[in-house]
């Protein structure tokens, strides 16, 4: 029964949308959703699924024209990973991949009702939208370009940083809000810093991983202090409770050298640092505009 399911064209239309961001792409949308109620005082639910379909729409649409450009890649692998490096992802080998006209077809398709949602979701809330995805969709294929032509440089964790997150960020607070704000661009920061960080650590597990670490996890606990001091609210505090998650698992030396175990799984550490901070900053202003 699995294996059949595995084979039917939802199934593998269900792959091209890769399952293994999703949470990476629906937690900023939660943060931005969460600002623009601390921000208007509004929200609405069918908005913000609007908005998650939409982005799994792009994702799909992405992701099939990579592989049809590409056949040995796909976004997953050119998210994460240096494109001279294969994936170390453990895909089903049971899994059908789309070819030739049925993935061109989904290719097209996605990316028009990609377009038409989005269009429809702008007329509706505010066209400010447009603008957002404009900038973001040049982000994203210039970081694309740059992955496929293997030219390898700092300037793709900034492009990675701005996708994850001041653009997803924005988007949800403009669909909520119908209007633009500094607020989202400030919550942004830390989720920004640590996307990057996650990408880091899959990219360089020997050089240069532990200096980069520990920048990062400089800058993601300063944009912590960031948030705090802009609100000036004692909730905000909840964002240094993965303070203890983290030097339990990342410790430093007597030479103040950070190291961990050659047993533990970092990039895993990374992605539920990700998971846990951007949870707790939904949380602090929900919180902050239930209490105050």
């Amino acid at each position: 029964m699995r294996s059949q399911i595995k084979n039917t064209l939802i199934y593998e239309i269900y792959r091209l949308s890769l399952p293994e961001i999703w949470l990476e792409i629906i937690l900023p949308l939660v943060v931005g959703a969460a600002a623009a109620l601390k921000y208007s005082g509004s929200f609405n639910l069918g908005w913000f699924f609007a908005n998650i379909v939409s982005l799994f729409l792009v994702v799909t649409a992405v992701n099939s024209w990579i592989i049809i450009i590409d056949p040995e890649t796909n976004f997953y692998q050119l998210f994460y990973y240096h494109r001279y490096y294969p994936s170390e992802k453990d895909y089903d080998r049971d899994i059908k991949i789309l070819k030739g006209k049925k993935l061109f077809l989904v290719a097209v398709l996605s990316t028009l009702f990609s377009v038409l949602t989005i269009i429809l979701i702008a007329w509706f809330r505010s066209v400010f939208l447009i603008w957002v995805v404009i900038i973001t969709a040049f982000f994203l294929l210039l970081y694309i370009y740059l992955q496929l032509q293997m030219v390898e440089s700092l300037f793709d964790e900034f492009l990675v940083g701005l996708i994850n997150g001041p653009s997803l960020v924005l988007m949800s607070f403009i669909i909520q809000a119908k209007e633009i704000s500094i607020i989202p661009l400030i919550v942004s920061l830390p989720l920004s810093i640590l996307i990057v960080n996650i990408r880091w650590l899959y990219q360089h597990k020997e050089k240069h991983l532990l200096k980069g670490l520990q920048i990062l996890l400089l800058a993601a606990y300063a944009s912590f202090a960031l948030i705090f001091a802009y609100f000036n609210s004692i909730i905000y505090l909840l964002l240094f409770l993965t303070f203890p998650y983290t030097f339990y698992n990342i410790k430093l030396n007597k030479k103040f050298y950070l190291y961990y175990s050659p047993d533990f799984r970092i990039e895993n550490y990374a992605l539920k640092l990700y998971y846990i901070s951007a949870v707790l900053l939904a949380f602090s202003m929900l919180l902050d505009y239930l209490v105050f």
